[in-house]
C-alpha cells in the first residue's frame, strides 16, 4: 500500500500510476446501477429516496468487495440523477465513503458535462472543485463546443491536481454518424483523418500547451477511446502519447481486454479499463457481492503484469 499521506497531495498523473502500480491493475469499477438489472434480493423500494439509499449501498458494498483489485471507481452519474436530489446525494455519500475507506482509489465522476466556457466552469467547480461535495479526481467531458468549452477543466485540473478525460471516439455504435466523418483537406493536411482523430491531435497539442504533465510520462489528461474500436487504438496512442486512454466497451460490448492491453506501456500505464455490467450484475440473489467478487478477480488475473 502506498504512502497515503503523500498521494494526497501528489500530481493526478502519479497518484494514478502508484495506485496502478500499488494494484497491478488498471481496472476501475464503474458504478452504473440500473434499476432493472439489480438483484432481485434488494429492489424493495417504493419512493426516490428508498432508491437512493439502496442504491448508495449496493455502491459501497460493491467498493468494498473490489476495492484489491481496482485501481479506482467510475461513477456515472446519470443513473443517480434520475432520482433528482436524493440522487446526488447519494453520490456525495459515496464519495465520502470511498474517500475515508479505500482513499488510494482514483474517483472518477463520469458526468460527460461540456458547455461554454463560464457554464464549463461551473461544472468543473462542481465536479473538481476544492469545496464541491461531488468533487472526484478527474471528470469525463463532451467536447463538441470546442478547445474554449474545456478550458475551464484544463484550468482547474491544473490547480487542483486533478485530471479530465474528454471524448474521442466512444464505444456506442452511432458514434460513427459524427465520430468517423472524413475531414476535409482544407482544415488539415493530414487526409486520412476522421473527426475523432483530429480532435485527438488538437486535444493532445491543447493539453501540452497548458503543461499538463506530471512527474510520469503521462500528463493529468486523458481521452475516452473505446475498446470496441480495436483497428483504431493503436492510432490513437499515437496521436495521444501522453494522454491516459480510458477504454471502456469490454465485455457486454464486445471489446477484448487483450486488444486494449497491446497498448499499455511496459510498466503497465497508459490505459484504463473500466468494467460494470460484467461485475455488478454477476449475480442476482443474495450471493451478488461474492460474485461480483469472483467476476472481479477474473477480470484482475487477465490484466495482471
Amino acid at each position: 500500500m502506498p504512502n497515503l499521506a503523500i498521494i494526497c497531495v501528489m500530481h493526478f498523473s502519479d497518484k494514478l500510476a502508484a495506485v496502478i502500480h500499488s494494484k497491478n491493475s488498471c481496472l476501475m469499477l464503474g458504478l452504473d446501477p440500473n434499476w432493472e438489472k439489480l438483484p432481485t434480493s434488494i429492489k424493495t423500494a417504493q419512493t426516490l429516496q428508498a432508491k437512493a439509499d439502496i442504491y448508495e449501498k449496493f455502491c459501497c458494498d460493491m467498493v468494498d468487495v473490489c476495492a484489491d483489485k481496482v485501481c479506482g471507481i467510475k461513477i456515472q452519474m446519470g443513473y443517480f440523477e434520475a432520482l433528482g436530489s436524493v440522487g446526488v446525494k447519494a453520490v456525495e455519500n459515496l464519495i465520502a465513503f470511498t474517500r475515508a475507506q479505500h482513499p488510494e482509489l482514483i474517483i472518477m465522476m463520469d458526468a460527460k458535462r461540456g458547455d461554454i466556457g463560464s457554464t464549463s466552469e461551473a461544472y468543473a467547480q462542481a465536479f473538481l472543485g476544492s469545496d464541491s461535495p461531488l468533487s472526484g479526481d478527474c471528470v469525463t467531458v463532451a467536447p463538441y463546443m470546442g478547445t474554449d468549452s474545456i478550458k475551464p477543466f484544463l484550468d482547474i485540473s491544473k490547480n487542483n491536481a486533478k485530471g479530465l478525460f474528454v471524448l474521442a471516439k466512444t464505444s456506442n455504435p452511432s458514434s460513427k454518424e459524427i465520430q468517423d466523418v472524413a475531414m476535409l483537406s482544407t482544415v488539415h493536411s493530414n487526409l486520412n483523418w476522421t473527426v475523432s482523430k483530429y480532435w485527438a491531435f488538437l486535444y493532445e497539442e491543447l493539453c501540452h500547451l497548458e503543461s499538463l504533465n506530471g512527474g510520469s510520462v503521462y500528463g493529468s489528461h486523458g481521452a475516452v477511446v473505446g475498446a470496441t474500436h480495436s483497428e483504431d487504438l493503436k492510432e490513437f496512442r499515437e496521436l495521444m502519447p501522453s494522454a491516459w486512454l480510458l477504454c471502456p466497451g469490454v465485455g457486454a460490448q464486445g471489446g477484448k481486454i487483450e486488444d486494449v492491453l497491446a497498448i499499455r506501456d511496459e510498466d503497465g500505464l497508459g490505459v484504463l479499463i473500466p468494467v460494470s455490467r460484467a461485475v455488478l450484475y454477476a449475480g442476482n440473489q443474495n450471493d451478488y457481492l461474492a460474485k461480483a467478487k469472483e467476476a472481479m478477480e477474473e477480470l484482475w488475473a487477465a490484466q495482471k503484469l
